[in-house]
């Protein structure tokens, strides 16, 4: 290797640190430099190894840096603290003799201190001092007496300001008053968000001075900015969110009617469970009477106070506290809805599942479409199954049997259907159909799922997940209306279900995308027939729906893959090779993937093949995208060998090369069937059969290994 060579090779690259060229770590280099920085960085890059061990040339480079500025401080070293070690004997001794003088000359002062604060200190003289409250008075006066802070103005004179200007100012004052607001002191924040109003009013610093407000619990104005920042911003989450908080606030404010000294008449209220139940309490029961019957209660509002007690003390996990109320409560009012559903979810908690069932199945029995006690019995009985295997039902206390009035019975007037409890033989047909809905969905078979699942709703029509199943049914079926209807049922029952949400939600997508595919279908197809006037079968494909979440599946639903299909949308004589639709070349993925929609739906291979003969083979990766299916793939192979191979061999060559560079053709590949991969061996064969000049045979040898052939 020559000479001129040497310095091309150390030209290559530059360092990990301060990206310095490695030809710059020479010794040519550096005796010529005399940027002093410049050198600083390439002897930090030589001493911290990174670019290699080079003892020398570092030594070259701190000379150098040495030479240019004596004082730099890259030449200085890491010393250690000096150790006896360092020192003579005689040297080590005078420091010992030095130490010694030194600390005996403070306990001195400090013996000498403590004997004047003793001298002068009278114990039980500022004991009386104390007592007497002399030294909260000082403390008082020293607060009131310290010179004030000056008080900032809360308004900014505009006058002469830019918009520029007030947009800074406006910006600056309300940073101050944000870090204000993030130390605690929420006046001065209250007064630096007034300054930058007084500026720019804008949205985002009412806010922050409705928050401050807040903090103060200076509700009226509080609730004035929150109107501001509404009429500013109609549709301001935050702004609402304070609205709620100060109109709250202000409604616990209000001044409570005073009521006479004699007798009195209290309001007793069935609290609501954190779960968000359905159910509403009366407005008010009266518990007492009038003076004369101050020490009698009525057992049915000695069992709500015993229930709402019990709702505490399961909010707080206090659980034996609030079995035991549960237990009272039920002793006063048998049959109580609330009191057991405590009590069902207190046992739940101290892992008692036996009794947990058992007071969920009573419930259950008193009303059917509590879905919170549903859900807690399919959950307790796979942990009971485990704990105790198939005999668990023989472990259970005996489940009491309830009288069909208490089944008729309305809790505290709230919307409970009466209705009779289901007989066992009825439960066991709707799990039984539900089970075989599930399995059917599982399978692929969506019509027979619908069947199964409508047949349950026959037999119970407030369970959710069945209407949740069967609208997943529905957007498998392409059925997109009858699943919103579905969803739409669910969510008046349970405003919050997000299985209805999700499916809802695809099944407006695919009314969408059903517009816009009979739209375009129906343009091309009318111009194309004009001069044949022709009736023909407007066939409509829909994009395939994105695969559900696993997180929204539930134990008591199914979900499976979406696959793409077609659905007929008119009826009449059927479409023949001669009316097929106009192929146009795409401009971009969108338009090539709806394209390919349309004819993996008909299975148009005919279409296929103008597609892939108008279409530049180079583009075919980038209008595939990550889009690439095995259908998709089976249907180009087919297209090429039937209808393109005898045109255009070196065109098949190229379609099949630039496929191969596609996103997902490794993961196309490892999903194919044997018969498959057969296809696409015998779109070889013939490939090579028909060999043109612009592909030769080892090109397709290696191209064959690439689709692993």
């Amino acid at each position: 290797m020559g000479d001129e060579s040497v310095p091309s090779l150390l030209d290559q690259g530059t360092t990990k640190t301060y990206q310095i060229p490695i030809g710059h770590l020479d010794y040519k280099f550096i005796e010529k430099c005399t940027d002093v920085k410049h050198l600083e960085k390439i002897l930090r890059v030589l001493r911290s190894g990174e670019e290699g061990c080079y003892p020398d040339l570092t030594l070259f480079c701190e000379k150098r840096i040495e030479h240019l500025d004596p004082g730099s401080r890259a030449l200085r070293k890491d010393k250690p603290a000096a150790t006896a070690s360092d020192f003579t004997a005689e040297e080590w001794e005078t420091i010992n003799v030095w130490l010694s003088i030194s600390r005996g000359l403070l306990l001195c002062n400090i013996i000498v201190f403590v004997t004047f604060i003793n001298l002068r200190f009278d114990v039980e003289k500022e004991c009386s001092k104390i007592d007497e409250g002399g030294e909260e008075n000082n403390s008082k006066s020293r607060f009131f007496n310290r010179p004030s802070l000056p008080l900032i103005e809360k308004k900014i004179d505009t006058t002469g300001m830019t918009k520029k200007e007030k947009v800074f100012i406006a910006t600056r004052e309300k940073e101050k008053g944000n870090e204000a607001f993030a130390s605690g002191d929420y006046m001065e924040a209250v007064t630096y968000y007034t300054r930058s109003i007084s500026v720019l009013p804008t949205a985002a610093a009412y806010n922050n001075k409705a928050q401050a407000e807040i903090k103060l619990q200076d509700w009226d104005s509080a609730l004035q900015d929150c109107e501001k920042v509404l009429d500013m911003e109609p549709n301001n989450v935050k702004g609402k969110k304070n609205l709620l908080e100060t109109e709250k606030k202000l409604k616990g404010l209000k001044p409570v009617s005073k009521t006479e000294g004699k007798g009195k008449r209290i309001l007793i209220e069935e609290i609501e469970d954190s779960e968000g139940s359905e159910e509403r309490g009366e407005n008010a029961e009266e518990c007492g009477r009038s003076s004369g019957d101050k020490g009698k209660q009525i057992p049915d509002d000695l069992s709500i106070l015993y229930s709402n007690r019990a709702a505490c003390y399961l909010k707080e996990g206090n659980c034996s506290d609030c079995i035991q109320d549960c237990n009272r409560a039920l002793e006063l009012q048998a049959f109580s809805l609330k009191p057991l559903l405590r009590r069902a979810m207190a046992y739940e908690s101290m892992e008692r599942y036996r009794q947990a069932y058992v007071d969920y199945k009573t419930v259950l029995q008193i009303d059917s479409s509590i879905q919170a006690a549903n859900d807690s019995v399919n959950r307790i009985t796979k942990t009971l199954i485990d704990q105790d295997g198939s005999s668990w039902r023989e472990k259970l206390p005996p489940i009491p049997v309830v009288p069909v009035a208490a089944q008729r019975h309305r809790w505290d007037g709230g919307n409970f259907t009466s209705e009779v409890k289901p007989s066992e033989k009825a439960e066991e047909e709707f799990k039984t159909l539900k089970n075989e809905g599930n399995d059917f969905v599982k399978n692929g078979k969506y019509e027979e799922a619908v069947n199964k699942y409508s047949e349950c709703m026959k037999l119970n029509d407030k369970e959710c997940t069945i209407y949740t199943n069967r609208a997943l049914c529905y957007l498998k079926l392409y059925k997109y209306e009858e699943a919103k209807q579905d969803c739409d049922h669910v969510l008046q029952i349970e405003d919050s279900n997000i299985k209805a949400f999700y499916r809802r939600a695809l099944a407006y997508k695919g009314l969408q995308v059903r517009k816009k595919n009979m739209t375009g279908i129906f343009n091309a197809v009318t111009g194309s027939l004009q001069k044949q006037r022709k009736k023909i079968t407007i066939q409509e494909v829909t994009e395939s729906d994105e695969q559900e979440e696993g997180q929204f599946a539930a134990s008591e639903d199914v979900v499976t893959d979406d696959d793409t299909s077609k659905e007929e949308v008119q009826k009449s004589t059927p479409l023949k090779t001669s009316e097929k639709l106009t192929i146009s070349e795409p401009s971009n993925a969108y338009d090539f993937g709806q394209i390919i929609n349309v004819v993996n739906a008909n299975k148009d291979k005919v279409a296929c093949a103008d597609l892939l003969t108008i279409t530049d083979p180079k583009k075919l990766p980038v209008l595939l995208s990550n889009k690439l299916e095995v259908e998709t793939f089976l249907i180009f192979i087919q297209s090429l060998e039937y209808y393109v191979l005898g045109k255009d061999p070196s065109l098949v060559y190229q379609h099949l090369f630039y496929l191969s560079k596609a996103e997902r053709f490794k993961v196309v590949l490892g999903l194919l069937s044997k018969n498959e991969k057969e296809q696409v061996q015998q779109l070889f064969d013939l490939l090579a059969e028909n060999q043109n000049h612009q592909y030769s045979s080892e090109d397709l040898e290696s191209l064959k290994k690439v689709y692993e052939l």
